[in-house]
């Protein structure tokens, strides 16, 4: 038979082979991207339960974590939605297969837990408002403290915050979208200063218009009490105003200054900043203070590294299982690749191929390592109601309901090509297989004939 329609279907298979086995090889073998979604109040409920144990922990009874309270109640108002990636390659899994698994553990955990405090540089943006709005919200909780002691005087009872609302907008002139303009005035001023920009918000703190109003809530009450004066005049109160604004000002100036290291403000300063107030500690309980993100990454591939534990050498061993795995999956394309080559350029009467081991070995990793997991995760809902069902493991339900509302997990690989490449030799295979049991038959009587 003639032997044209083979050799194009060879050419094709081997374009196929040649794909699959370099994205097999230099390619991805497994993303695995996390995206926590983190709401102030579970990240202020964290820092605060850290604190309520380090205090048990501590024989004086004294919390050690000094700055623990401020920055809980700061990130309160921090929603953060942080992707981090774990990226299995190739290359690296090859490397554990063939040579020390340790190194390759080492490396990548190096790299992504690095990655990951990049990730927190570009989640600075969504932490500002939070951190350079606390001098507002102090203004605004001592004007509603004023105001609520107002409303329990006349009615000789508690009242509501809607009451209070409604007594700041009505009577004082302040809204809640005046507050939130403000902040956020701040906050676009203090992103500006983190990129090289110009710092206004002293100038926008001292025309805040809302500002005023504010301090003006509680400037009488505040002279009152420090002078035990009953009686007042408007200039003294005047007075005092600006003397609590000039305060708040000063206040706000310094907390803008807790984001510099060494006189220089930007996004990674106040990265190390802020992780500074939340005093993390070594392993002998000592607090650490950070000078730069070098410092951050490695901090935390310590920990990560001591909380594995024993965990490392399960890992190390998952890393050399897949490196041999990706070894033989790449290793059936290759030689697929090279029985094409030499049938199609030596053999004279049958230049078909088999192709059982790429058919065979080609789809797996993507089937395995991607589908069935995303399966899986797709499907937590479910699960948990299963878990709920039985005692035995009533608590996993809790666990992965809990871990469904934080954290959103997608798996890419670059496997689905070597999948894809299966099933295009699948389908070659039809019309493959006919001409390769004709040729077959051909090459033994051409052989017989010769013979003969």
């Amino acid at each position: 038979m003639k032997q044209g329609k083979i050799v194009i279907c060879n050419i094709i298979m081997a374009v196929i082979s040649v794909v699959a086995a370099v994205t097999l090889i230099a390619g991805s073998f497994l993303t695995i991207t996390a995206t926590l979604n983190i709401d102030g109040e579970t990240m202020s409920q964290m820092i605060g339960e850290q604190n309520l144990t380090e205090s048990e922990g501590d024989a004086s009874g004294e919390g050690d974590a000094a700055g623990t309270p401020e920055i809980s109640e700061m990130l309160k108002e921090v929603n953060l939605t942080i992707p981090v990636n774990l990226d299995f390659k190739s290359k690296d899994l090859i490397e554990s297969a063939i040579g020390d698994a340790a190194v390759q553990v080492q490396k990548l955990l190096q790299r992504e837990i690095g990655g990951v405090v990049d990730v927190l540089m570009d989640a600075v943006d969504q932490a500002l408002p939070a951190v350079v709005g606390q001098a507002v919200n102090q203004v605004v909780k001592k004007a509603e403290d004023e105001v609520r002691a107002q409303l329990e005087e006349a009615s000789g009872g508690e009242v509501s915050e809607e009451e209070i609302r409604d007594r700041l907008e009505n009577e004082y002139g302040v809204t809640d979208k005046d507050i939130t303009t403000l902040k956020d005035e701040l906050a676009t001023v203090v992103t500006a200063v983190l990129n090289g920009g110009a710092d206004e918000s002293k100038e926008i703190l001292e025309e805040s218009e809302t500002l005023n109003k504010l301090i003006y809530v509680y400037a009488e009450t505040e002279l009152k009490q420090q002078t035990g004066e009953t009686t007042v005049t408007q200039a003294e109160i005047d007075a005092k105003a600006q003397e609590l604004k000039t305060e708040v000002i000063d206040e706000y100036e310094e907390g803008l200054k807790q984001l510099e290291i060494d006189g220089e403000i930007n996004k990674e300063t106040a990265v190390v900043s802020l992780l500074n107030k939340g005093e993390m500690k070594d392993e002998n309980g000592a607090v650490i203070k950070f000078e730069n993100l070098d410092d951050v990454k490695a901090y935390f591939v310590t920990q990560v590294e001591a909380a594995l534990g024993e965990s490392t050498r399960y890992l190390e061993i998952g890393m050399k299982a897949l490196g041999i795995f990706t070894l033989i999956v790449a290793a059936a394309w290759v030689y697929f690749l090279l029985k094409i080559i030499v049938k199609t350029l030596f053999s004279k009467y049958n230049k078909t191929v088999g192709m059982f081991f790429p058919r065979f070995f080609g789809w797996m990793p993507h089937v395995f390592f991607v589908g069935v997991p995303m399966l899986i995760l797709g499907n937590l809902d479910k699960i948990a109601q299963l878990a709920e069902q039985n005692e035995m493991v009533a608590g996993l339900s809790d666990m992965l309901q809990t871990y469904a509302g934080m954290v959103t997990i997608d798996i890419a690989s670059l496997t689905w090509v070597s999948a894809v490449g299966s099933v295009l030799l699948l389908i070659i295979l039809f019309p493959y297989y006919q001409w390769r049991r004709k040729a077959k038959k051909e090459a033994k009587r051409l052989k017989r004939e010769n013979d003969i």
